[in-house]
């Protein structure tokens, strides 16, 4: 394999990655609100998806692939759905500054992810003791026959089924923001939704449930965390 098609690989499962929060914030903003805390969601509910697949499969003799996927999704989805929420209440609720709110939670997530990441090191006997073999197989499973293809399968058919997803879920977004009837009355939108929170004064721009709603789009290196600990700790 080259040295090229090994880049592109890299790059597109770290873009990934990036895109998945890039379409949280996409329908955060489109609400009205600007969230920089979406790496410290990812990040939060990255090391959620991680600690739900290693507890599954820690002393578990026959851990089960479609389970172990299962319990890392509902872990990322909680932990993101806590962080939308922090976000909701004080910029909403309390009116705090979106900016300072957003840095902060960035910086809280990565101290939570930190902080747990190594309390489950501790627990698995050590740094590079984390062992989710059998969910991070799951996340990494390439397309049958297609990956076999020279030159052609490396580049784009060498990933797991969150990859497409993740493109999947672009396309539809997409064609929902740019085709949907609900968002054709552009200006209209503009004129009541697009504004910053943090300069009105009384005027809720939208409900704090729709933004733990957004926060779980935000969350999503959901399987990531476990698909690339199963190549890293295995």
């Amino acid at each position: 394999m080259s040295v090229l098609t090994i880049f592109i690989q890299k790059a597109i499962v770290q873009g990934i990655c990036i895109l998945y929060g890039a379409l949280g914030e996409i329908m955060t903003e489109k609400s009205g609100n600007l969230n920089l805390g979406i790496p410290g969601i990812m990040y939060m509910g990255g090391i959620a998806g991680l600690m739900g697949a290693f507890l599954y499969e820690k002393d578990n003799p026959n851990p089960n692939a479609f389970i172990g996927v299962l319990i890392s999704f509902v872990c990322a989805f909680a932990c993101a759905m806590i962080g939308g929420l922090i976000y909701s209440i004080l910029t909403i609720t309390l009116r705090v500054n979106q900016n300072v709110t957003g840095l902060a939670l960035t910086i809280f997530g990565t101290g939570f992810g930190n902080f747990f990441g190594g309390s489950i090191s501790k627990l698995a006997g050590g740094v590079g003791q984390i062992s989710v073999k059998v969910t991070g197989s799951a996340y990494t499973a390439k397309i049958p026959g297609l990956s076999k293809i020279p030159v052609i399968g490396p580049i784009l058919f060498n990933y797991g089924f969150m990859t497409y997803l993740c493109v999947i879920v672009a396309v539809v977004l997409s064609f929902f923001l740019f085709r949907h009837l609900l968002f054709l009355s552009h200006d209209h939108f503009l004129n009541h939704f697009s504004t910053d929170r943090a300069s009105l004064s009384g005027c809720q721009v939208i409900d704090d449930d729709i933004i733990v709603v957004l926060g779980q789009l935000q969350r999503d290196r959901s399987a990531y965390p476990a698909s690339a600990a199963g190549d890293q700790y295995d």
